[in-house]
């Protein structure tokens, strides 16, 4: 099965954090001496923090019901802002706000994905 593209309309607000956490195998040994050494082959997924709001309520359905579609376990495509090209993400977690009547708003972390499906 084809993955799906995450395309909610519009972008996320301005400021969205984006961070790498490098997955480092290490030894440490009795005299202090630590060796490290990179933990597999694609060893610094992207991880993005992303908010809309404010949003409709229509808009905050949508983007809730692709995330509770694929569960946290199937990957999407995505492009964020600062990439020319779609990479492969899970959604993990989301959070859904309701800040005023009729207005909505939605935080994610998206973690890119390096599985095997496409």
């Amino acid at each position: 099965m084809a993955l799906q593209t995450f395309s909610p309309g519009r972008n996320p607000n301005l400021g969205m954090a984006y961070q790498q956490r490098p997955r480092v195998l290490s030894a440490a040994f009795g005299d202090g001496y630590v060796q490290r050494t990179a933990d597999g082959l694609n060893t610094m997924p992207r991880s993005y923090r992303l908010e809309w709001a404010p949003c409709t309520p229509a808009e905050a359905d949508y983007i809730i019901g692709f995330f509770e579609t694929h569960g946290g376990v199937t990957p999407f495509w995505w492009t964020s802002p600062r990439d020319g090209s779609p990479r492969k993400y899970t959604c993990p977690e989301w959070e859904r706000t309701e800040p005023q009547w009729n207005a909505s708003g939605v935080s994610a972390t998206f973690v890119e994905d390096f599985g095997l499906a496409v």
